[in-house]
């Protein structure tokens, strides 16, 4: 049983992770701190370690061998990390875009002014149209009577 406070396994640093799953990483890693170890040991027991290292072309090699695998390490490491990081923004943007038009639907169904103006977006504004009734012809004077008229397929009397 895990002590409170402290993390699981599953969640250990991602370099421990990587040094217990991956063989190559860890060869990679053992080369580098052994070199630098090498290093260390043969600067430590010299009187002038600046002007060993300066002088020494074989300890110069050894110095930059280290700093290689130490480079190729932490740029694996990093390059894992930022692929973990791309793929959770991608998935934070589809989420947020999820959001946004779940959003907007809702806004546009409750709201009667949002609906309106997104209607006027779409098929656009509404024409304002005022009725007004025709002219009403004038009424023929009181003891005249309006003639019949003719239709158009017949002769008239004559």
């Amino acid at each position: 049983m895990a002590r409170h406070g402290r993390k699981s396994s599953s969640a250990a640093h991602p370099f421990v992770r990587r040094m217990i799953e991956d063989p190559e990483f860890r060869s990679t890693m053992h080369d580098a701190v052994s070199t630098a170890k090498s290093v260390f040991t043969q600067l430590n027991s010299s009187k002038a370690p600046s002007k060993k290292l300066a002088d020494d072309v074989k300890l110069q090699d050894q110095v930059r061998e280290a700093l290689e695998g130490l480079h190729q390490a932490t740029t694996a490491l990093a390059t894992e990390k930022q692929e973990k990081m791309r793929r959770h923004r991608q998935r934070g943007g589809r989420r947020m875009l999820a959001l946004i038009g779940l959003s907007t639907v809702i806004s546009v169904i409750a709201c009667p002014w949002t609906r309106g103006k997104a209607l006027d977006k779409l098929f656009g504004a509404e024409e304002e149209f005022q009725y007004s009734p025709p002219p009403v012809p004038p009424s023929p004077p009181a003891g005249v009577e309006p003639a019949p008229a003719a239709s158009e397929g017949q002769a008239s009397p004559v």
